[in-house]
């Protein structure tokens, strides 16, 4: 049986897969930072609500600081274009460590999103 934290985390496979549940409100596309995680593959799920996700491949970004380690993120300045990705109810995306990925942008219909965040490490893929 999966056991939850009081943050919301719940180990599936100890560090190796472990799931993060998020309810965020949708910010304007300008407050969204681009991000990619060099340890952990991102499988992104919609339970309610929704948000634009803004997706390029981070080869062809600025990174913005250093990585961090400890959060396995590291951010880039955002570009003058990128690919949309509409998440709602049921609908889920995956990130590899070369996708850069923006979430929480409001989608002009959902002020909040409720998703499951799976966090797998990718030496099992």
């Amino acid at each position: 049986m999966l056991r939850c934290d009081p943050d919301g985390f719940f180990k599936v496979r100890g560090d190796e897969v472990f799931a993060v549940i998020q309810r965020h409100e949708t910010v304007t596309q300008e407050k969204c930072r681009f991000e990619t995680h060099q340890r952990y593959i991102d499988l992104q799920y919609c339970m309610s609500g929704g948000e634009l996700i803004a997706w390029n491949l981070a080869a062809s970004l600025r990174p913005e600081g250093a990585f961090d380690e400890k959060k396995d993120v590291q951010f880039y300045a955002r570009p003058t274009e990128s690919t949309r990705l509409r998440m709602t109810a049921g609908h889920f995306a995956v990130f590899f460590p070369a996708d850069a990925h923006a979430p929480k942008e409001f989608n002009g219909v959902d002020r909040s999103i409720f998703k499951t965040v799976l966090k797998i490490d990718r030496n099992l893929v």
